[in-house]
């Protein structure tokens, strides 16, 4: 079955979730053309963890598959990434979900800094003071969560392949830090010991990344 790229989608509602497995509705930026030839921009997908953040855009790569019952069509997700904004309102709409921000204060950072806001954010972080009312606490609450959101992106998209719950892979950063990702890759087995992933799940981890059956971490976990 063909790949599929819902590109720059967002969470439109939750239809279904029960043990992790989800089915939910995304709303993709451009019109996606089904397998039947019609074409769509909301798209029912369906997977594990399925992220449902308002406010923030997505990736999602899949195949359709026929959903019998109704006979639509179900995009069976492989990949979820989170996508940073481009557009004035897709900047907003993320800055509004940064802690120590809300509305307001999100559409003043906008028409301060405009688009260059997260280059401001990563490099000249003392320039956010100049927004008047945004107090130290709240920028530096605002900063904490951006630098958690971005560091935890590349271990939520390594990692969603192997239906791992979202709430453990963020815990996981939380424990980890910023060298979560490399932390995993150089022992998988950590998914298991810090945040009680099965050992099956992190033994797929281990094969995908080419480490021995023999690996010393895997024979403490078994």
């Amino acid at each position: 079955m063909e790949k599929i790229v819902l590109e720059n989608c967002e969470h439109i509602k939750t239809i279904h979730s029960s043990g992790g497995f989800m089915v939910a509705i995304y709303r993709a930026e451009k019109s996606i053309r089904l397998p039947d030839g019609s074409h769509n921009r909301q798209i029912c997908v369906k997977g594990y963890h399925l992220p449902e953040t308002s406010g923030i855009r997505y990736q999602i790569t899949g195949s359709f598959e026929r959903y019998a019952k109704a006979g639509s069509w179900t995009l069976a997700a492989l990949t979820v990434e989170e996508v940073m904004p481009t557009t004035a309102d897709g900047i907003v709409m993320y800055l509004k979900t940064l802690a120590g921000v809300g509305k307001k204060r999100a559409g003043d950072l906008y028409r301060t800094f405009g688009d260059a806001i997260f280059d401001v954010m990563e490099n000249e972080p003392e320039r956010l003071s100049s927004v008047r009312g945004f107090k130290e606490r709240s920028i530096q609450k605002m900063l904490l969560d951006y630098a958690k959101r971005k560091s935890a992106r590349q271990l939520f998209q390594y990692l969603y392949p192997y239906h791992i719950n979202e709430r453990k892979i963020m815990r996981l950063h939380d424990l980890l830090g910023e060298g979560g990702l490399d932390a995993v890759k150089t022992n998988p087995f950590l998914l298991y010991d810090m945040i009680s992933v099965p050992f099956r799940t992190a033994d797929a981890v281990r094969n995908d990344l080419g480490l021995a059956t023999t690996f010393p971490p895997r024979l403490r976990a078994g």
